[in-house]
């Protein structure tokens, strides 16, 4: 329809709306007002369609019409999804969704299933939109709407894609084209239900994704031949010589990578004018390649202006979580050319805008006194809820593949979904009634290069803040007076393949300890600035697979010592999060609540010698099995609390991370998990020791986020953490951790943990990094 046309219908429709009015015939008035909305749609007055439809939401609630009310909330949905309005878009599709289910249209519920995977793919939650997806999918058969199925195998076909695409950063080639292949699957339906209706736009359309996916399983390809090279190949940088620098940080030129890049647009149909951070990341790197870097600078700065401006309109965890999983390259392709563009400050700025955002907001939105806080046990019940959602929905999603065989799985699956996400309604109403800084992040203000350095100097430490991108390790280092930027010749794959091989040999006391990888990433990630330091604390900032990197284990070719021996080492997801964690614990004078689980010797023998640094202010339980409560209860009164027992990373679902708190009966599992340790009532600046197996281990998105335990620790108050890296040896960690709060009484945290380091490497069975490397002090 021509504009007068639409013009011309949405003056009929208003009158026949307040015809409507008028006789009170509220139910046809709200069918009324959702056509009219959707007439405002066509001309483009987005805020306009969405005042109508709430409009006819309201008009449907007062004449009783589930139905129309149910159309309603999707066309909302489907509009602030549009919009950026994803937090609201959420619970206005749930709605739908649920009075699609108790109604007898199916073509409804298809439409806000398809609206509800729409929505979860802007937030990045694939795993999620492609469980709504599916569900539409299978009533496909039930529905006489030919737009709608092109749309619904569209959506999920895109779905798909997506997660193929995460190959980029997740090297399981085999599952990735697996899934381009199912992508593939859902285009060609959706451009067969096109053609069999006459829709010849839709058909070109559908069939425009096709060559895309060609381009991408080639890519694949390429990256999968150049993984298998490096994997064969048994070089290893053996000397600071052999360390190579890139001139530039930015990309080099490249006319094929330009013209790759411009065809990904064309055929997403991007255009630069569309708002979509993603077109403009493209248009970036197309410049960047094509040798334009002023011009690549300022597009690139637009699309992360955009991306910001994204995140300011979510205003929940989960989806500030999730946002930048896909799109964290835009920040990263701004700060390499802002570094060649001699912009060092701002580049810094869009570091830490690229690090941790989600829990850097969480932090920020901390009660001021938080003590035994509505808002630390409700945010504890979400991440429990979220967590079992996801993990049902990534069942269904696995399924899906075999819909016959696992027809009774899929079935009592969905009911579990329905069951949890009613309750997740629940919640949320609850949060945002009692606590609405849970509801509504505010976002936090980041820390700037100055800052940075002045808390360097404050603190007496130097900062090392890594970047691994491309094929290049950007090495920061911040101290007071000072800052370096090098861009060392080492890509990711060959991070994550050193990282893994040092990892591997840290398994067992009786593994061989891989010299090799360690030496190599000492001279490729501290001696660069070596000579440079200026204090003997580093405070690291690691990123992508460093983070799986215990860098007190790294030896200097040139004498032997390893790094934990001769500097105090540190951790932080970013220096906005270090500044967060404000003061130092009291260990001196502070109070102690040690528990170990009952039966385990060594445990109970750590804290007794822990205790009897404390007398008078110590709690000490090793006879008694703690329930959650009871703990929450306990630690409010505590600035020092150590837990011993029993731990396990959980790497599907880390915020389901584990200590054994108790024996586990029909009733009660006796875990105590990274998400219910949000609740926990910790006084402010507090430290918190878990002497268990792999509980520093973090799950680290792509969009730099961190889920575990310390995601959940640094939020209940702790300032200062040790936790674990692997599974621990109980004797040689009792040594640990004697020796570390022995020495804690009259030093720094950062100078005890280094103390108890050499005292346990001191041991002549204990000489092995197995022993002594495994621990992990996060705070200043």
């Amino acid at each position: 329809m021509c504009a007068e046309e639409l013009r011309q219908a949405k003056r009929d429709l208003q009158a026949s709306n307040q015809i409507f009015h008028a006789r009170q015939n509220y139910a046809a008035e709200a069918v009324g007002v959702i056509r009219l909305a959707r007439v405002e749609g066509l001309l483009q007055h987005a805020d306009v369609k969405a005042s109508l439809l709430i409009s006819a939401v309201q008009l449907a609630d007062q004449s009783g019409d589930a139905k129309t009310k149910g159309q309603a909330l999707t066309s909302l949905a489907a509009v602030e999804n549009q919009k950026g309005e994803m937090q609201s878009g959420a619970g206005h599709i749930r709605d739908a969704i649920r009075l699609a289910t108790q109604g007898a249209s199916k073509r409804d519920l298809v439409d806000a299933l398809d609206v509800a995977g729409e929505l979860e793919t802007k937030r990045n939650n694939l795993i999620g939109a492609g469980e709504y997806l599916n569900r539409a999918a299978e009533m496909s058969a039930q529905v006489n709407d030919p737009q709608l199925l092109v749309s619904v195998y569209e959506d999920r076909g895109y779905v798909w894609s997506e997660r193929g695409q995460q190959c980029d950063y997740k090297r399981s080639f085999k599952l990735c084209s697996e899934e381009i292949e199912a992508a593939r699957t859902d285009y060609l339906k959706a451009v067969e239900i096109a053609r069999r209706s006459g829709y010849a736009l839709l058909v070109g359309m559908a069939n425009s994704s096709l060559p895309l996916l060609d381009a991408y399983k080639k890519q694949f390809e390429s990256i999968a031949s150049i993984d298998a090279q490096l994997e064969s190949s048994t070089f290893h940088i053996t000397k600071p010589s052999q360390v190579i620098y890139h001139k530039h940080f930015s990309r080099d030129e490249n006319p094929t990578s330009a013209a790759l890049a411009r065809t990904i647009m064309q055929q997403n149909g991007f255009s630069v004018e569309s708002g979509n951070p993603t077109a403009l990341y493209l248009e970036s790197t197309a410049l960047e390649w094509e040798g334009h870097p002023d011009a690549a600078l300022s597009s690139y700065l637009k699309a992360v202006d955009l991306l910001e401006k994204d995140r300011m309109r979510l205003q929940d965890e989960q989806s500030r979580t999730s946002l930048l999983e896909d799109k964290i390259d835009i920040y990263y392709g701004a700060i390499l050319e802002l570094l060649d563009h001699k912009r060092v400050a701002d580049a810094f700025d869009l570091m830490e805008h690229s690090r941790s955002r989600a829990m850097v907001d969480l932090l920020y939105n901390r009660p001021p006194n938080l003590g035994l806080t509505v808002e630390g046990l409700l945010l504890a019940q979400a991440t429990k809820l979220n967590g079992s959602i996801a993990s049902e929905q990534g069942k269904l999603f696995k399924w899906s593949a075999e819909p016959e065989k696992h027809k009774e799985e899929i079935a009592q699956a969905q009911s579990r979904v329905s069951a949890l996400q009613a309750q997740d309604r629940e919640l949320q109403e609850q949060i945002a009634k009692t606590a609405p800084r849970l509801h509504g992040l505010l976002e936090a203000k980041l820390v700037s290069l100055r800052e940075a350095q002045a808390a360097a100097g404050k603190g007496q430490y130097d900062l090392l803040y890594y970047l691994v991108v491309g094929d290049g390790l950007i090495l920061w280092h911040i101290s007071k007076d000072d800052v370096q930027v090098l861009d060392v010749y080492f890509s990711s794959d060959l991070v994550n393949k050193s990282v893994g091989s040092l990892r591997e040999s840290l398994s067992r006391g009786d593994a061989k300890f891989d010299e090799e990888a360690s030496r190599e990433l000492f001279l490729v990630g501290i001696n660069p600035v070596l000579k440079s330091l200026k204090t003997k604390h580093l405070v690291i900032v690691p990123h992508e697979g460093l983070n799986l990197l215990p860098f007190q284990v790294l030896q200097d070719p040139a004498d032997g010592s390893y790094l934990g021996e001769r500097f105090e080492i540190t951790y932080a997801p970013s220096a906005t999060v270090l500044a967060n964690l404000e003061r130092l614990p009291n260990l001196a004078g502070g109070r102690l609540l040690a528990v170990a689980y009952p039966g385990m010797t060594d445990s109970m023998n750590e804290v007794r010698s822990i205790a009897g640094l404390y007398p008078g202010r110590s709690k000490m339980i090793t006879d008694v099995m703690l329930k959650n409560d009871e703990l929450m209860r306990l630690a409010k009164d505590y600035n020092l609390l150590h837990l011993s027992m029993h731990g396990e990373f959980q790497s599907i679902n880390p915020m389901f991370s584990f200590l054994m708190l108790r024996k586990p009966s029909a009733q009660d599992d006796g875990r105590f998990t990274a998400a219910d340790m949000f609740g926990l009532p910790l006084p402010k600046n507090s430290l918190v020791v878990l002497s268990a197996c792999e509980t520093g281990q973090v799950r680290v998105t792509h969009g730099n986020e961190l889920l575990g335990m310390e995601r959940a620790l640094l939020y209940a108050g702790a300032s200062t953490l040790v936790l674990t890296s692997w599974e621990v040896h109980a004797p040689s960690t009792a040594l640990w951790m004697k020796t570390f709060y022995r020495e804690a009484q009259t030093k720094s945290p950062s100078e005890a943990a280094r103390l108890a380091l050499t005292a346990v490497k001191a041991q002549t069975e204990y000489a092995h990094p197995f022993y002594w490397g495994p621990f992990l002090l996060t705070g200043n």
